[in-house]
C-alpha cells in the first residue's frame, strides 16, 4: 500500500467513524452496515485511482471526479442499472456527510448521449435466474463444491434452501438462527438490517439445517460458527471483504459464472424464490406460469407471503426474482394445464424412464392421487421421475410431496411456452 493510499484509508475510516454508524432514522447501525458501506466506497474510489486520481482524502471528491467515474462505470465496466444506482447512492451519501450535498447529479447528466430509459432497473425478470432453469445442477455443483471446500458447499445448500443472499449466508450462524420452526436472519445479516423470519415448510429443510449444524465446526474460541470462513488461507482472521472475494473466487472454481454457466451465485435465492412459489400452489412466470391460474385476490396473498420470506415488504420487488404474473390472453385453441401436463407426461415416457425404488412407492402413490383428482391420468414409475426431476429444484434427491404436487409435476414436464397459454379450468 502506497502512502497516498494509506492517507486515504486514515481519512476514510475517520469519515466512516463519524458518520457510517448512524442510520437514516437516526438510530445507531450494525457494525456490519458500517463495514458494509465501507467496503463500497473503498470499492468507489478503487475505481477513481484506476482514472489516476489519486485522493488523499474522501471530502476532496469533486464534479470531475463524480462525471469521470460515472462514465467510466457505463462504458467501461458495463455495470448494470442496479449496480450504477447503488454506486451514486453511496455517493450522495458521502457528499452529505462532507457538506457537498448536490454534488452527484442523475445519470443522464453526466451521459447525456444515453437513453434515460437504459438507467432504469428492469423490477421483473422475464427469463429464470433460477440455476435448473438454465441447466445448472444444484446438487453436481454442491458435490463439487464439497471436494473444493466443504465450508463452501454448506453455503450453498443454505442459499438454495432458505433464500440466503452472499453476505446473509457468510454471516448466518445457523445454530444461534435456528428457532425451530424459522430460521432468522438478524439485522446484523440482513439487508438493510432488515429481520425476516423464513419459515420451515418442508421436513428437507429441517434435515439440512440440522445436518448443517452437526458439521459446521466451532470457533477457536469454542463458540457456534458463522458459515463464512473465520481465518484467510494465510492465517489471518477473515473480514468480510476476505470472506466475499474467497466466495467469488469458490464460485468460478465450480464453473458459476455468468459467462460460463450463464447463472451467478444469486441464481440459487431466485430458485428459491420459484421453490417457495410452487409450494404456495401457483406457478411462477419465469417459469410459465399465466394469470389465469387462480383469482388475482388469492395470488397477490401468496405472492405476498414468498415476498417476506424473501426479506422484502413489496411483492414488486420480488417479482425480480420469479416475474410478473400477467393475464395472459388464451385462446380456445389453447390446451387446458390438464392437457400440458398429460403431453409432458406422453413425452417423458417416449423416453428411457429410471426404475422406481420400492421405498418410494407410497409418495408416488400419492402423486398418482392428486393427479387424478386434477384429471391426469399417470403410472407410478412416471411420477416418481417427473418428482425427482422436481425434487432437484430443491437440493433434495427426494422432497416429500406435501405441497404443490400439480405444480411442481407441471414445471417437471412441460415447457414454459406450454405452460404460458396453459388454461385452468375449474
Amino acid at each position: 500500500m502506497t502512502n497516498n493510499e494509506k492517507t486515504f484509508e486514515q481519512n476514510l475510516a475517520l469519515l466512516l467513524k463519524r458518520h457510517a454508524a448512524v442510520r437514516v432514522n437516526g438510530e445507531t447501525a450494525a457494525d456490519r452496515t458500517m463495514e458494509s458501506r465501507g467496503e463500497v466506497l473503498r470499492t468507489i474510489f478503487t475505481d477513481l485511482r484506476e482514472l489516476k486520481y489519486r485522493l488523499e482524502d474522501p471530502a476532496n471528491i469533486t464534479s470531475k471526479h463524480v462525471e469521470a467515474l460515472v462514465v467510466y462505470w457505463w462504458t467501461v465496466k458495463k455495470v448494470k442499472p442496479g449496480t450504477l444506482r447503488e454506486y451514486m447512492s453511496k455517493l450522495r451519501t458521502l457528499a452529505k456527510w462532507i457538506g457537498k450535498v448536490g454534488l452527484v447529479k442523475k445519470p443522464t447528466v453526466y451521459l447525456p448521449d444515453v437513453n434515460a430509459q437504459e438507467f432504469k432497473v428492469k423490477a421483473a425478470a422475464v427469463e429464470s435466474k433460477s440455476w435448473e432453469a438454465n441447466g445448472v445442477s444444484v446438487l453436481d455443483k454442491i458435490r463439487l463444491a464439497k471436494r473444493h471446500d466443504p465450508g463452501f458447499a454448506l453455503m450453498l445448500i443454505m442459499e438454495v434452501s432458505f433464500g440466503l443472499r452472499r453476505k446473509e449466508v457468510i454471516h448466518c450462524q445457523p445454530h444461534k438462527s435456528d428457532k425451530g420452526n424459522v430460521l432468522m436472519v438478524f439485522a446484523g445479516q440482513a439487508k438493510g438490517s432488515r429481520v425476516r423470519a423464513i419459515s420451515i415448510e418442508t421436513s428437507e429443510q429441517r434435515l439440512i439445517l440440522d445436518y448443517v449444524k452437526s458439521v459446521i465446526p466451532k470457533t477457536t474460541r469454542g463458540k457456534p460458527s458463522y458459515l463464512g470462513w473465520e481465518f484467510t488461507k494465510a492465517g489471518k482472521v477473515a473480514t468480510l471483504a476476505n470472506n466475499i472475494t474467497r466466495y467469488n473466487t469458490m464460485m468460478e472454481k465450480i464453473g458459476i459464472t455468468k459467462k460460463e454457466a450463464g447463472v451467478t451465485g444469486h441464481g440459487l435465492r431466485a430458485q428459491f424464490a420459484e421453490n417457495q412459489a410452487l409450494l404456495m400452489e401457483f406457478i411462477p412466470a419465469t417459469l410459465g406460469g399465466n394469470g389465469q391460474q387462480m383469482p388475482k385476490d388469492d395470488l397477490d396473498i401468496k405472492r405476498a407471503q414468498v415476498s417476506e420470506e424473501l426479506g422484502h415488504s413489496r411483492t414488486s420487488i420480488t417479482s425480480a426474482y420469479y416475474g410478473s404474473i400477467k393475464k395472459t390472453a388464451v385462446s380456445e385453441h389453447d390446451k387446458s394445464l390438464q392437457e400440458v401436463i398429460a403431453f409432458g407426461f406422453e413425452r417423458m415416457s417416449a423416453g428411457v424412464l429410471v426404475p422406481m425404488p420400492e421405498e418410494r412407492l407410497d409418495d408416488c402413490l400419492k402423486i398418482v392421487r392428486e393427479l387424478s383428482q386434477a384429471g391426469v391420468e399417470i403410472r407410478t414409475v412416471e411420477a416418481y421421475n417427473a418428482w425427482k426431476k422436481h425434487s432437484e429444484r430443491h437440493a433434495s434427491v427426494w422432497l416429500g410431496p406435501n405441497r404443490g404436487v400439480v405444480q411442481g409435476i407441471a414445471v417437471a414436464v412441460a415447457t414454459k411456452e406450454e405452460l404460458r397459454t396453459a388454461r385452468i379450468e375449474k
